[in-house]
């Protein structure tokens, strides 16, 4: 038996809470995932799972096992990952946001949660709508520095002082972060460190 494959199939089978949906995710028929949940359970020598005609349960060593064979494979995972790493090229794309803005005034703090017909995860994009009239942004001094000086954008509220926001590089847990995230997270320390014009326009 491919004590592996087994085991995250169980991990599957808990996580989808069906047999048939499992079967169906890995193309395969319901009977075989049940044969080797079975040998899995023969295996180790006891039950792992208690099921109904409606309703799957994990027993008590089940609820253990089921665990640990998160943690294995997780570091299975990370293995592979570490495997290939070294050979990985830096490419791909990566997801970064904010979505909420910080002001303050007289000691108050305004958070603008933000809503429009149009938004962009580019700089340049953003840079090319505000000045077609497109509407307002919150940008940093560096994105608009030569618009600010030949007149073509206005700074707005300036009554208001924007406040810094905290920034954070989040993966998952038990997972080594790959090339591409490791080179990104890397380089924005760097700038962020070494470019103190990177503040919001008051």
């Amino acid at each position: 038996m491919d004590k592996l494959n087994a085991m995250a199939i169980f991990v599957r089978v808990v996580e989808r809470g069906s047999f048939s949906a499992v079967a169906r995710e890995l193309q395969t028929s319901q009977p075989t995932i049940s044969k080797v949940l079975r040998a899995l359970e023969t295996e180790l020598g006891g039950k792992l799972i208690s099921r109904s005609t409606r309703h799957l349960s994990l027993t008590d060593e089940g609820q253990r096992y089921y665990s640990e064979c998160r943690l294995i494979l997780a570091a299975v995972d990370a293995a592979e990952h570490s495997f290939h790493s070294g050979r990985e090229a830096v490419a791909g794309n990566l997801l970064n946001s904010q979505n909420l803005w910080v002001y303050e005034r007289d000691g108050q703090r305004h958070e603008v949660r933000i809503k429009g017909n149009a938004q962009s995860n580019n700089s340049e994009a953003i840079r090319e709508m505000v000045l077609g009239g497109l509407g307002i942004a919150l940008s940093p001094v560096w994105l608009f520095s030569e618009d600010l000086k030949a007149g073509r954008v206005t700074a707005i509220l300036q009554e208001y002082s924007a406040q810094s926001l905290p920034t954070h590089a989040v993966s998952p847990a038990n997972r080594r972060q790959s090339a591409r995230v490791k080179a990104f997270v890397d380089y924005m320390s760097q700038a962020l460190e070494e470019a103190p014009e990177l503040k919001p326009i008051k």
